[in-house]
């Protein structure tokens, strides 16, 4: 079912959202049951750490289920701080463009919890992503990171500084060219960045 509903065969992908949409559905105001759903894809990331013709499904899986909002319950804050760490593991060190766009849907959609705790770790994540090597993972997050910005109720749980901070964030995001050399994104935005987000860069 993950490997369907995150695949790239469009029709499959259909019959398998919408299925699995279903069967979630039935699951409306069950937490408990959410939570044994939450944990059966956690073990299935555990025991396929690595195998990318597992996991990469698996994560686009996951971000479809948090940007749908089948998983917005508050108790399920500490499955998807596991979700977070394994899905940093992952992509740790990889070179898999796909993979890495992958993950940055993952922790994009993260931002919309309110637990203060997983929110700063998927936005650390965003924020390394963001000064990536590769162009395409850059402007990917971007274009996420973006939209997640835009879509907050509440951002002053990452955006510590209040408004201002938040306004001059997104219009960063918006007017930066992502697709410049790294060096000269790090070097021109990433400092000033951080600090709208109350972070700082890690030398």
């Amino acid at each position: 079912m993950v490997t369907s509903s995150g695949g790239l065969t469009e029709s499959t992908l259909k019959a398998s959202q919408k299925t699995l949409f279903k069967y979630l559905s039935e699951m409306k105001g069950n937490t408990p049951k959410k939570q044994m759903f939450v944990n059966k894809l956690i073990k299935i990331f555990e025991d396929n750490m690595k195998d990318e013709r597992v996991t990469i499904p698996l994560m686009k899986t996951i971000e479809m289920l948090l940007e749908s909002g089948y998983l917005s319950e508050n108790e399920l804050s500490e499955d998807l701080k596991k979700i977070h760490s394994l899905t940093v593991q992952e992509c740790n060190k990889s070179k898999n463009i796909v993979k890495l766009m992958g993950s940055v849907g993952v922790f994009a959609n993260m931002l919309a919890y309110q637990d203060q705790e997983l929110c700063i770790k998927a936005l650390r994540s965003l924020l390394f992503l963001l000064y990536h090597t590769f162009p395409k993972v850059r402007d990917t997050t971007a274009q996420k990171l973006y939209t997640s910005l835009l879509s907050l109720e509440e951002y002053e749980m990452i955006v510590p500084g209040g408004e201002d901070d938040y306004d001059e964030a997104v219009d960063m995001i918006s007017e930066t060219d992502w697709s410049l050399p790294t060096k000269v994104l790090r070097e021109s935005t990433q400092a000033k960045f951080y600090a709208y987000f109350g972070q700082t860069v890690k030398t």
